[in-house]
């Protein structure tokens, strides 16, 4: 059974059911759109997809049309049921009733770690993401061990915006950043709002991530950790210049921020002092991030 609004709102009925905002539910039911996201990831049999979110079903289904087998992840009881009565069946649809997250610590739900089959060697992520958990689940996702070959997202525009932000845009930020070095991002459509039910207040857009890390080969675990803090202490003065910014960080941590000791950092890592913290590509952060782990290292420790 292919579901459409109609017969989707006869079941929410029948069961006395209602999308939930709390979850962000919003289900994309465009035939078009639907089967452009199938076309895009360029199913096979040998295949394996993760779906985050799989609600009752709808993508689900022309998944497992296409794909080798299909892990789905939803963590409503209701919407779970209904899938499950649909197309549970189907031999190659494994549905996992779970947050996608990690509610103890930050990671992927080991619940959901732990169905994976740990022998496939490629993963494909498939999915229309709640609007408000799509980033951490995206950057979790990256820096996860999971063998991610790609990922196809729904996510809202302004999301998908921020993911792929140029040095020097508006909304170019630490996410932005952090994103360029795990993963090659693209948008590849713009999503009105009325192929979706019930009809969320702002446009999406359907984006592509390939993974592929950009860090040299001594890069640790625990300088990944660094480099993020230390991102998001620069920019917690972005309207400042790239000199002050560094300053009032490292005042704000209790260290001894010398001008000419910064200028002597920012000179070798080839960065004016000028610039504002916007301005910077990801490349010279990794240079100023070098230069300056010295100084944020002793205070911002790494947690295994």
């Amino acid at each position: 059974m292919e579901l459409n609004k109609a017969s989707l709102l006869q079941l929410f009925r029948a069961r006395n059911i209602t999308a939930l905002k709390t979850l962000g539910q919003n289900f994309l039911m465009d035939t078009n759109f639907l089967q452009f996201i199938i076309k895009t990831a360029e199913l096979n049999r040998d295949d394996n997809i993760l779906e985050i979110g799989s609600g009752p079903g709808i993508l689900t289904h022309l998944l497992a049309q296409n794909a080798g087998y299909v892990w789905a992840v939803e963590i409503d009881s209701n919407l779970l049921e209904i899938s499950r009565e649909l197309y549970g069946e189907l031999p190659n649809i494994k549905f996992i009733r779970t947050s996608i997250l990690n509610r103890k610590r930050d990671g992927i739900n080991p619940d959901v770690l732990n169905v994976i089959d740990k022998n496939i060697d490629s993963l494909k992520v498939i999915s229309n993401l709640p609007y408000k958990t799509a980033v951490p689940i995206i950057m979790l996702l990256l820096e996860s061990k999971l063998p991610i070959k790609m990922m196809i997202l729904m996510v809202q525009l302004e999301i998908a915006q921020r993911l792929t932000a140029a040095p020097g845009a508006h909304n170019y930020s630490p996410v932005s950043i952090i994103c360029h070095y795990l993963a090659q991002s693209k948008i590849l459509r713009k999503v009105p709002p009325d192929v979706f039910w019930p009809k969320p207040e702002v446009y999406s857009s359907l984006i592509l991530l390939t993974p592929t890390k950009r860090f040299p080969a001594d890069f640790l675990k625990a300088d990944y950790y660094l480099l993020k803090k230390f991102l998001k202490l620069i920019f917690s003065y972005r309207r400042k210049i790239v000199i002050r910014a560094l300053q009032n960080a490292l005042d704000n941590l209790g260290i001894d921020s010398q001008q000419s000791r910064i200028e002597e950092l920012l000179s070798a890592s080839q960065i004016e002092p000028t610039l504002r913290p916007q301005k910077i590509t990801p490349e010279e952060y990794l240079r100023l991030f070098g230069n300056f782990k010295s100084y944020f290292g002793k205070l911002l420790k790494y947690e295994e």
